[in-house]
C-alpha cells in the first residue's frame, strides 16, 4: 500500500500544476476562455476555478458577446442572457475585478465597491489601464 501511494505522489503533484509547471491554488486554475473589451484582446486575466466560470466558459465556447453599461461610477453591468450557478457572499472588489451578479449578470470594476457578488476572475492590469477601457457610457465584453 506505502509503495503504491510513493508511486503516484508524483502524479498528484502534476496534475496541480499548470502550463508553466507552477503549482497553481484551487482558486486561480488556468482556464483558457479569452476575454475582449471593445474588441481589444485583454491579455491577463486569471480565473476562478468554480461552477459559475465553468459554466462561462461552456457558454463562451461560441462565442459569448455582452453589451455593457456603466453602472454606480464604478462598474460596467450587462445580462449574460441566462442564470448560472452562483454562490455569491459578500466581498469587496477592487479594480479589475469580475464577477457574476444575481446569477445571470457580469460586472466588470473600475473602481472599488462592496456587495454580494460570486467572483469570477480579475483583469490584471493597471487601475489607470483599467479605468480607460471601463470608465466609459458602454463597452462590449466578449468572451471565447
Amino acid at each position: 500500500m506505502k509503495k503504491a501511494l510513493l508511486l503516484l505522489l508524483p502524479f498528484l503533484f502534476v496534475s496541480c500544476t499548470n502550463k508553466s509547471g507552477e503549482v497553481m491554488t484551487d482558486s486561480k486554475m488556468d482556464i483558457s476562455m479569452k476575454l475582449y473589451i471593445d474588441d481589444l484582446l485583454i491579455e491577463d486575466v486569471t480565473w476562478e476555478d468554480n461552477d459559475s466560470v465553468h459554466a462561462l466558459s461552456q457558454l463562451a465556447e461560441n462565442i459569448l458577446t455582452i453589451n455593457m453599461h456603466e453602472y454606480g461610477g464604478f462598474e460596467q453591468t450587462g445580462l449574460i442572457g441566462q442564470s448560472i450557478p452562483r454562490k455569491d457572499k459578500q466581498i469587496n472588489v477592487n479594480p479589475g475585478d469580475i464577477v457574476l451578479y444575481n446569477g445571470n449578470q457580469i460586472s466588470v470594476f473600475y473602481n472599488p465597491s462592496s456587495w454580494s457578488y460570486t467572483k469570477l476572475g480579475h483583469i490584471n492590469l493597471s487601475n489607470d489601464k483599467i479605468n480607460e477601457l471601463l470608465n466609459k457610457e458602454s463597452v462590449v465584453f466578449a468572451l471565447k
